[in-house]
């Protein structure tokens, strides 16, 4: 049973608020670690999700800067330290290590060379 302070009692009277009960299914072990393993695993997929989506726009943005530019060669090259352009192609790193704020100021600054020309 969920024991209440004399402060919680008093508002939950003045909202006329009713604590609900939980049902003893609710404190069983077994549901106890079934929850928590699936919680656990909704949270992370949930993270896998937000990290690919964040990626996904990443490289939406980039594609759409480059395609202002003229430049439509982009390529990744996993064994890259840095970025550049070589040819009118532009060279990056893995998309993984693009997530780097110092890689992602680094593009952002290169870009922004062509966006002030």
């Amino acid at each position: 049973m969920t024991m209440y302070s004399q402060t919680h009692l008093t508002l939950l009277k003045q909202l006329a608020v009713v604590p609900l009960q939980p049902k003893s299914e609710f404190y069983s072990d077994c549901s106890q670690s079934r929850s928590a393993e699936a919680t656990d695993a909704r949270q992370s997929e949930s993270i896998t999700n937000v990290e690919a989506s964040k990626l996904d726009v990443l490289v939406a943005d980039i594609e759409c800067l480059l395609a202002s530019f003229g430049i439509t060669d982009w390529q990744i090259n996993p064994n890259a330290v840095d970025i550049h352009f070589q040819e009118q192609q532009l060279i990056t790193p893995s998309l993984v290590a693009l997530k780097q704020p110092m890689l992602k100021r680094q593009l952002w600054l290169l870009l922004s060379e062509y966006v002030d020309a």
